[in-house]
């Protein structure tokens, strides 16, 4: 969850007056503020690209907006989105919660009755480096620490981005060479080398890269409680199970070194755990191999980063709630619906925030069954 204050949370659990605001940046550099008449902003923990920007509508009825040469505002040309949700308190001060930074591909120009309307979708950052796609050969070698070396690329590939911020120290296990073609995508192999070692790569609300290890749930790290009562900020919820993607073992191995492959395995042994091996649940492996995995300790910790996620995913709530844009994918909270016989601590697993103050903020989120 971003950090906001205290009187932030109470009010977002109340009546209060929401903000939102859309400005346009080149590099560093302000351009406009714009009026926005809808849209939202989609953030997902399973996509490569985890944030979108969709349905930003604003009417130009001057026509001063509509794009018309290369260098014009909203020109899909390289100028970006900044957005933020926020809460307006009675002394007029506003507290202001970034929700990301978009590069917009497209833009929609439509004309009906009430004039003209222009409506602007995007990506984070991602989107960016992920089309700067490898021109020449690029190599990331053995022994080299992994936040280097993904600086390194995203430098190469779109110079102006912030630094990463590496919350990790860890050491690359094997060569990775990525070849230049026409259909390569810099993003995506930077976060299958950031996973393979057992991490995460993602650009944050404030479009920073991040390279962190795979978050666990843990109960001290609870970012909000929604229970039923006359206090209660959940609209609507519904629950489902199922098996679908649950496993309760993961068996990783490398495929690039030499001689016998690395291999290690990580399996729920918690006998409390309703997906416990030694229960009527059964071993259900998932298997991962690798490249760039050389050593059993690089596999191990791959392996229990895959299991955190692995778990628990046999029950999903979706829900919908008063905005509260300082929420983010990965937040823990505690879901307590009678009705549908949920009471767990759920992982947001994605969540859109909207724009307008008047629409309701959406999410789903995944825990563990409550029977062995």
């Amino acid at each position: 969850m971003y950090a906001v204050s205290a009187n932030f949370l109470a009010a977002v659990r109340g009546s209060h007056l929401a903000t939102a605001r859309v400005e346009v940046w080149s590099g560093e550099v302000r351009l406009a503020t714009l009026n926005v008449n809808g849209g939202s902003v989609s953030v997902d923990s399973t996509r490569d690209v985890r944030r979108t920007l969709s349905g930003v509508t604003l009417s130009d009825p001057t026509g001063s907006l509509t794009p018309a040469t290369a260098t014009d505002l909203l020109a899909p040309l390289g100028n970006e989105l900044r957005v933020w949700r926020g809460v307006q308190y009675s002394n007029g001060l506003t507290e202001d919660v970034p929700q990301g930074v978009f590069g917009f591909d497209e833009v929609t120009i439509s004309e009906d009755r009430s004039g003209v309307i222009i409506q602007l979708d995007g990506y984070d950052r991602s989107r960016q480096v992920s089309l700067a796609r490898w021109s020449d050969p690029f190599q990331v070698t053995s022994g080299t620490d992994l936040g280097v070396a993904i600086q390194a690329a995203l430098q190469s590939r779109a110079p102006g981005l912030p630094d990463l911020n590496a919350q990790v120290s860890v050491t690359v296990g094997a060569n990775a060479l990525y070849d230049a073609s026409a259909d390569s995508d810099p993003w995506k192999d930077l976060c299958a080398l950031a996973s393979a070692h057992g991490c995460e790569l993602f650009f944050d609300s404030s479009g920073v890269p991040v390279l962190r290890s795979m978050p666990i749930a843990s109960s001290s790290l609870l970012a909000a409680v929604y229970e039923d009562g006359a206090d209660a900020v959940l609209l609507t919820a519904s629950r489902k199970l199922t098996t679908t993607e649950t496993y309760n073992g993961v068996i990783v191995t490398g495929e690039g070194v030499t001689g016998p492959p690395v291999r290690a395995e990580a399996w729920d042994t918690d006998p409390s755990s309703p997906t416990s091996i030694y229960g009527k649940f059964g071993k259900r492996p998932k298997f991962y191999s690798s490249p760039l995995i050389a050593t059993y300790g690089q596999a191990l910790t791959t392996a229990q980063a895959m299991l955190s996620r692995s778990l628990g995913v046999n029950e999903t709530v979706s829900w919908t709630q008063v905005v509260n844009p300082a929420h983010d994918v990965w937040d823990l909270v505690r879901v307590t619906r009678a009705s549908l016989d949920v009471s767990t601590d759920m992982l947001i697993d994605s969540l859109t925030i909207p724009l307008l103050p008047t629409d309701s903020m959406t999410a789903t989120g995944r825990g563990r069954v409550l029977w062995g």
